[in-house]
């Protein structure tokens, strides 16, 4: 082959390579924005209150949760039978473990014990909350939509040498539950919805366990 050839071959390729791109550019709308999900953190409120018993300590395990609440996503209940999770709308870890720092939270400033610590700490816990995150999740059966929470919640009372595997007692188990009416169908609004129905099953556990304790648990 020569030189003109060589020549002439290397312009046939450089027309190729940019006709290609002029059609890939053309194909794509490079105008469109990408696409970005949206990730929400989860609070709520209590005013914190002095201990009346310094010595007592409270160990919040981890929470699990139901099928319904394991994702990250926002969770919204579409019929009877059917749930959707939101792809784009989602929280920064899955809601379980966002709920358990909210419970540890709540009870440090309820003042019902001088200390709540979590699972690994060297600190002898009087009692232990445990449980399950239930519901989770927007309902939109009927307009408007409503914030769904729902805890299942064990409170148990450890031994005299402050053991748990062995004659823990259990002082009560029960589900605590509690619905907010969306001021509208944005992924904001039940953010929001859920947040403040939380903080009512908050204390609403809060309550019960007082009350046990109250009675001598």
């Amino acid at each position: 082959m020569n030189r003109q050839n060589l020549r002439l071959g290397g312009w046939f390729v450089a027309f190729l390579i940019a006709s290609s791109s002029i059609l890939l550019t053309s194909c794509l709308d490079l105008t469109k924005e990408a696409v970005l999900k949206r990730r929400f953190a989860l609070t709520t409120e209590r005013d914190p209150v002095q201990a009346t018993e310094p010595k007592s300590v409270l160990m919040v395990r981890a929470l699990s949760a139901s099928s319904y609440c394991e994702g990250r996503g926002l969770t919204y209940r579409t019929g009877q039978k059917t749930f959707a999770s939101d792809f784009y709308n989602e929280y920064f870890a899955p809601p379980a473990l966002l709920i358990t720092a909210e419970v540890q939270e709540w009870f440090l400033n309820s003042g019902v014990f001088g200390s709540v610590i979590a699972p690994g700490s060297y600190a002898a816990p009087t009692h232990v909350l445990e449980g399950e995150v239930t519901e989770f999740h927007g309902d939109y059966l009927e307009s408007p939509g409503e914030a769904v929470v729902g805890l299942n919640l064990i409170f148990l009372q450890s031994n005299q040498e402050g053991r748990l595997a062995s004659g823990a007692k259990l002082v009560f188990q029960k589900v605590f539950r509690s619905t907010v009416a969306l001021s509208d169908d944005g992924p904001e609004a039940l953010v929001t919805g859920l947040e403040q129905a939380l903080a009512v099953v908050l204390r609403q556990a809060e309550e019960a366990v007082r009350d046990a304790r109250s009675n001598g648990s």
